[in-house]
């Protein structure tokens, strides 16, 4: 019968053996472990790599669209500051068209008028003496000052302002007054001549003042009330 020895302890090699064992298991394994550790580390790494990519591209996308978007609506401001700014100067010269047009139909208008006014004194003048009597009198108010006077009207009319002389010079403010024919002068005008200018009384000179009092700005057809005074033209 074979005898069974046994002992609560090993030969020392055999323990050197078995812990020299375990040492390279336990080293294998942490060495699987690190290379899985490395690899997945690796792959993160990959992997935020190609997340850092794609947002940078992504961003730089965003950012050119931006930038693109930014510009086109740059270009379209600008293209539509131009429009308004072409479209105001439009406006602005159709509203001086009207304007323009408005006021000279307006001025039409205000010139029929006048011209039938004109025409409507005229008549009444021929009637009416104390109208140029008056007229010359307005005239010497606005001399006062002055003592001596020279009068043009028309020759026709000459007569009829000569018998007011001698009522005039008993004024002790005057000196002399003198009427003299000029055929220049409109039917039932004068114009009192001083040393220092003179005083229009004529009809065609008292409507252009009226008009440039009223409208402030010249009468540009004086000519023509000069013709319709002289009865060479009719309205």
């Amino acid at each position: 019968m074979a005898e069974v020895i046994k002992s609560s302890t090993l030969p020392a090699n055999e323990v050197q053996l078995i812990k020299l064992t375990d040492f390279r298991e336990e080293a294998q394994e942490l060495l699987i472990k690190a290379q899985q550790e490395a690899a997945a580390i690796k792959e993160k790494a990959y992997q935020e790599a190609e997340e850092i990519r794609e947002a940078a591209y992504l961003e730089g996308m965003a950012r050119a669209e931006a930038e693109n978007e930014s510009r086109v609506q740059a270009e379209v401001a600008q293209q539509n500051q131009h429009f308004t700014l072409n479209l105001k100067n439009i406006r602005q010269q159709l509203d001086q068209a009207e304007e323009l047009w408005r006021a000279g139909s307006e001025n039409r208008f205000l010139q029929l008028i006048l011209e039938a006014a004109t025409l409507l004194t005229r008549k009444e003048m021929g009637s009416d003496r104390s109208i140029s009597q008056q007229w010359l009198q307005e005239a010497l108010d606005l001399a006062r000052g002055s003592t001596r006077f020279e009068v043009h009207v028309p020759p026709a009319e000459l007569r009829h302002y000569e018998f007011m002389q001698k009522a005039l010079l008993n004024n002790d403010e005057m000196e002399s007054i003198q009427f003299l024919a000029d055929d220049q002068i409109s039917p039932g005008g004068c114009k009192l001549c001083l040393a220092n200018g003179e005083i229009d009384q004529q009809l065609e000179a008292q409507v252009a003042r009226l008009w440039e009092e009223l409208f402030g700005r010249p009468l540009e057809c004086k000519n023509r009330f000069s013709k319709i005074i002289r009865n060479q033209e009719a309205v």
